[in-house]
């Protein structure tokens, strides 16, 4: 292809950029000004297509999209206030945006990134001097259609701040006061349209469904959108603690009546299943949303290596034939009550905060398995009191904070006098003292502080340190009394 032309065959779509990574057919892609691993669907596939690009460019303003992890090229863009464009929104209101600030660092617009990116690969048309020659070229390409804007250039942006397209010569003409000199306030007040027959042409659709189909295992509908204070997929809005104040986590929107069929209550853990994945996400309950649907934030992705909140691991990937726009807002799930499977805790250490993770975490859970290893023979009793064992001011069991009966009733198995000597966090097993392997799904570290001896302290006969009972009683044994005795 000579170089400078436009190509005769259209590129591919963003959906259709990641199937082609996925068979191999794509090998580099450039993210710009998207966050595709939130926002397309079937969002786990997506990702895994990422991981089989050959070479990855993201061009970002933020640090927060997953993307950035696959990049073999960072280009740090500049923030909406860190140059100067325009915005067109929904009423066709073209705005001018004047720069604020510098950008950060080596931050640029992401129009001088492309331009110089196409001048160090030899196209030629990419020499602009500034965005308002940018806009010209563009506002160019627009005469003769039905938004036609080839009037407008920044001169007048800057003067009025805000036109609607179609703005040609009429309007650049029109006096100043005059209606017109602000663009087109309304399409088709005529009632002449953009067709061959100067009409209206209203499409209709059957009424059979063709999204995906539902069944006894997938009898909801699953529809995606968003939240009032959230923009997209919160790679800046997520920054604003203050935005977060509306609602601070994803949820599921779903009906009393679904939800009482499952057994789900208010702020209940849920999993919420389709043919492509899941999430696990708190129950809403509410009759706004109508029976046999559920409705899920589209906004948040990945939070600490986990992406159980990102509703684009459910959606369906069934794209339209024309546009391309993916089916986010019907999909066929199942919602159930989630129900953690059971797991293996190891807890390193018996002192206090070992002690208080027992009881605390079996007031939640009954059903994992905890095995506790203990350097001492007697573990769970109060450190602190050791002074008043040794004076005998309090007997032993003053000090116990977990007796044998509430060891067996707290279903824990206690390694006593068993130390751990290695731990490998690759295999998730740990090594005790004498020798035996144990595997675990969970490890806590509970050891708590390590005792020392004073650095100007000599060591000499009649001084100990104590650090457990063991201490105590060889104290007790080396002055020839027991408790009570002083």
């Amino acid at each position: 292809m000579p170089k400078g032309r436009i190509p005769a065959k259209p590129g591919l779509t963003a959906t259709e950029m990641f199937e082609a990574l996925d068979e191999g057919r794509l090998k580099a892609i450039w993210i710009l000004c998207t966050n595709p691993l939130i926002s397309l669907p079937d969002a786990r596939k997506a990702e895994a297509a990422l991981k089989k690009a050959k070479f990855v460019v993201v061009q970002e303003v933020s640090n927060k999209p997953e993307t950035l992890q696959y990049a073999d090229v960072i280009l740090p863009a500049a923030a909406w206030t860190e140059k100067e464009g325009t915005m067109t929104n929904a009423e066709r209101r073209v705005s001018y945006l004047n720069k604020i600030t510098n950008g950060p660092g080596e931050a640029l617009p992401d129009a001088e990134i492309i331009c110089r990116f196409a001048q160090k690969m030899g196209f030629s048309g990419f020499d602009y001097n500034d965005a308002a020659e940018i806009f010209a070229e563009h506002a160019a390409l627009t005469r003769g259609t039905n938004v036609d804007m080839s009037s407008l250039n920044y001169s007048i942006l800057k003067e009025k701040l805000t036109v609607q397209w179609p703005y040609t010569a009429i309007h650049a003409n029109a006096r100043e006061g005059d209606e017109a000199s602000l663009g087109t306030k309304r399409l088709f007040a005529d009632h002449q349209f953009y067709t061959a027959s100067k009409k209206a042409i209203i499409h209709s659709f059957d009424d059979a469904n063709k999204s995906e189909v539902l069944n006894s295992d997938f009898p909801l509908i699953l529809t995606t959108g968003r939240i009032r204070d959230q923009w997209h997929t919160m790679s800046k809005t997520g920054k604003v603690n203050k935005l977060k104040q509306h609602i601070s986590s994803v949820f599921l929107e779903i009906h009393p009546d679904d939800a009482l069929e499952r057994g789900i209550k208010e702020h209940a853990l849920v999993v919420v299943k389709s043919l492509r994945g899941e999430v696990q996400v708190k129950a809403k309950l509410s009759e706004d949303i109508k029976k046999g649907v559920v409705f899920l934030p589209m906004h948040w992705g990945k939070i600490l290596n986990s992406d159980l909140n990102r509703a684009n691991n459910v959606t369906n990937n069934l794209l339209d034939p024309k546009s391309k726009e993916p089916d986010f807002k019907f999909t066929a799930v199942e919602v159930s009550l989630y129900k953690k499977p059971k797991q293996k805790i190891i807890v390193v250490g018996a002192g206090a905060g070992a002690c208080g993770f027992v009881k605390s975490y079996r007031n939640i859970n009954a059903d994992d398995e905890i095995v506790v290893f203990s350097k001492e023979a007697f573990p769970f009793y109060n450190r602190v009191l050791l002074p008043d064992y040794i004076t005998g001011t309090l007997q032993w069991d003053n000090l116990v904070k977990m007796t044998d009966a509430e060891e067996y009733a707290y279903n824990v198995k206690l390694h006593r006098g068993v130390s751990v000597t290695f731990i490998n966090r690759v295999d998730k097993t740990v090594t005790d003292s004498n020798g035996q392997i144990h595997a675990y799904d969970i490890l806590v570290l509970a050891t708590g502080s390590r005792s020392a001896m004073l650095r100007d302290v000599p060591a000499m006969k009649g001084i100990f340190t104590m650090r457990n009972r063991y201490d105590a009683d060889r104290f007790l044994e080396h002055t020839g009394k027991h408790p009570g005795e002083w």
